[in-house]
């Protein structure tokens, strides 16, 4: 079931706007049946966004400050675009404790405790309080200014918190969607060749972890400071014809990119992130391909 925030009343007594926080399963299932565009903001996106005017921030890791770029970004978190979902942090702005389920795993944390589910430790307990508070904040801001209605969770390509699913044995379920993000369909990968995490989604191609797509086309692009070469990332992306859906690896770049895509081209697009991980050590641990 999808959850729904409540109206609450404010200090004027007014009631603030209800808007529907999507988890991650019912995002895919969106994305799959109503065929919507997706795009994702983490903390980056949420700093290029709305910490613009400070002047001591010199942008992320892998994007620098850039004006356009936060105009772009603030403008999605406050206008719809018709088929495109924006993915918040629901889960994080929810929790002051995440379940990471380590045969998944993107990156090593510094945890501060461990379950078991099937195997000794294969769960791992990661505390972010103070990363609640941070979302929960700019949710608030947001909330002030948006026009939108709903919003869908933007760590829905990280299998790494899928940790419900994993311990109810009802993981396939997930796979099984995003394996119909690509099913049958012509696919065009906008990543780098050399991605900071994991293997590229070419080299996942190369070894078979992805099966499914009709045809199967990629799209270099930097590591880093991608927006630096947005213009040019848009025209080689038009050259490619009839495309059914894009996969988009870049960082911030990557959510005004799908937006940009689904609005004036007409495309599926995807902001996909580290799904590249997801993929990998879904068919490392389970023999799943996609």
């Amino acid at each position: 079931m999808a959850q729904w925030n409540p109206f609450v009343r404010d200090a004027s007594g007014k009631n603030r706007k209800t808007i529907e926080l999507l988890g991650r399963r019912e995002t895919l299932e969106r994305a799959v049946l109503d065929g919507l565009s997706i795009v994702r903001y983490g903390d980056g996106e949420l700093f290029l966004a709305a910490r613009r005017y400070l002047s001591s921030f010199r942008g992320i890791v892998f994007q620098k400050k850039d004006r356009q770029l936060s105009a772009r970004l603030r403008r999605l978190l406050y206008t719809p675009v018709p088929n495109v979902l924006v993915c918040y942090n629901n889960y994080f702005m929810a929790n002051d404790e995440y379940r990471i389920v380590l045969p998944y795993e993107r990156t090593k944390k510094e945890y501060s405790g461990y379950e078991t589910v099937f195997s000794p430790n294969d769960v791992a307990l990661l505390s972010r309080s103070r990363e609640r508070t941070f979302y929960e904040r700019e949710f608030e801001n947001i909330r002030m200014k948006t026009k939108l209605r709903t919003f869908g969770e933007a760590s829905c390509f990280w299998l790494s918190l899928c940790h419900e699913e994993y311990a109810t044995g009802a993981i396939d379920g997930i796979l099984m969607l995003y394996r119909r993000l690509l099913q049958g369909k012509r696919v065009l990968f906008v990543a780098p060749d050399d991605p900071i995490s994991g293997c590229s989604f070419r080299a996942l191609c190369r070894q078979g972890v992805i099966t499914s797509p009709r045809s199967i086309d990629f799209l270099s692009i930097p590591e880093s400071d991608c927006f630096d070469y947005y213009g040019d990332i848009r025209k080689k992306v038009a050259s490619f014809p009839d495309v059914d859906a894009v996969f988009i690896q870049g960082g911030p770049t990557a959510t005004v990119l799908a937006a940009d895509l689904a609005a004036r081209d007409g495309l599926v697009a995807y902001d996909v992130g580290s799904w590249n991980i997801s993929l990998e050590k879904a068919f490392l641990v389970h023999g799943f391909s996609f």
